[in-house]
Order: C-alpha cells, then structure tokens, then sequence
C-alpha cells in the first residue's frame, strides 16, 4: 500500500467512528433463515411490500356523467312528447332512435333564460295535467291519453293565441325543435343516405360532444 493511501484512510478512521455512535441504535436484523428461509436474507413482515387493493368505482355507476338541464320527470315528458310528434316511420328513425330529447336538454340549457323557463314550465304543466286526468304522469300515458293533452297542437295556427296561452307556444315550439332535431341527427341522416343518392349538406348533422 502506498504512503498516501495509509494515511488517507488514517484520517478517515476518527470520522466513521464518530458517525457510527451518533446514530440511533437499530435493532439487529432476523435473517430469514432462523424462520426457514435461505440465509442472508432478512426477514419482512408479510403485506410490507404488498400493493394496497383498493377497489375503485367507475365514476358512471354513482353519477350520470352527462350535464342535465331537465330532471329526470321532465326529461321522461319530453322524450314521450318526441316519441308521440316524431315516430319512426318508413325505415327512418324518430325522435325516441335519433336522441332528440337529449339535443333539446342541451340545447335549452345552452339558451336564453325565457327560452329555458318555457321549456320547463310546458313539461311541469304536461306530467300536472296527465296526474289529474289520469293519475299517472306524461311519459306513462298511452298515445290516446297523450293526444288529449296535446289537442291544442291539431287547432288552427294562430299568432296572438300563442302569446296568449304560454302552454300552447311551448307545445309548438317542442314540435318544431323535436322535428329538426330528428331531422339533422346522424342516424336519420345514415339512414336517409341508404335510401337514395347523397346530396348537398347531407353529410352535416348534430352529434354530442362528450
């Protein structure tokens, strides 16, 4: 060994020394082997290095993951109204297999307050008139109970009568929302461009962003 590496290590003797005792006292390892192990190996105790297993619920199974602006009684009274005004018919979809209601439930929560307001008074008065005709509400009434309710949509149009009867104006403007909605989803548009030749703008149509 060389002269400088000797007292190299001379010096470094006192310091290690010094560390050794100012560190806390350690409790002396269990070699594996005094438990049956192989030796050299120290002992830990079982779960230590075991990933926790912590079950995880999907966030759809707990909360609707889509933004309502209607609730659930009003969503059920618009998709019946859809399925009354816009049935499916000669191969195309309606408003129930284009998903309309869901388009006009964001579409009004993306509107003007009064257009809003319209929209949920018209389906609260729907599921009010149908529990006192029949006990039951909108979305459970069969098509010749429901088309009681919805006489107002078979008079003569008029403008002034619109203004004056808020039910009325909110009838004919589902109508008209729920037949362009139907008309410009994808699948009335897939199922129209299988019947004849696409044409111009037949290739543009509605479709939700999640």
């Amino acid at each position: 060994m060389k002269r400088r590496s000797v007292l190299r290590s001379l010096v470094t003797l006192p310091a290690v020394a010094a560390a050794r005792a100012a560190a806390p006292a350690q409790k002396p390892l269990v070699l594996a082997q005094e438990k049956g192990g192989p030796a050299g190996l120290p002992l830990v105790p079982p779960g230590i290095t075991e990933t926790p297993n912590i079950p995880v619920i999907a966030p759809d199974e707990t909360a609707d993951s889509i933004n309502r602006t209607f609730d659930q009684d009003q969503l059920s009274a618009l998709s019946k109204l859809g399925e009354l005004i816009v049935p499916s018919w000669n191969g195309l979809p309606g408003a129930t297999e284009a998903g309309a209601a869901d388009f006009l439930d964001f579409l009004a929560g993306c509107s003007a307050q009064p257009r809003l307001e319209l929209y949920r008074n018209g389906l609260d008065t729907l599921n009010r008139k149908a529990q006192e005709h029949f006990g039951h509400s909108f979305a459970m009434l069969s098509a010749d109970q429901a088309a009681m309710l919805l006489s107002p949509l078979h008079a003569a149009w008029e403008f002034s009568a619109s203004k004056e009867d808020e039910f009325l104006a909110f009838l004919q403007m589902a109508k008209a929302d729920l037949l362009r909605a139907t008309f410009n989803s994808r699948p009335y548009i897939d199922a129209l461009s299988q019947q004849r030749r696409p044409r111009n703008a037949s290739g543009f149509y509605w479709y939700p962003v999640s």
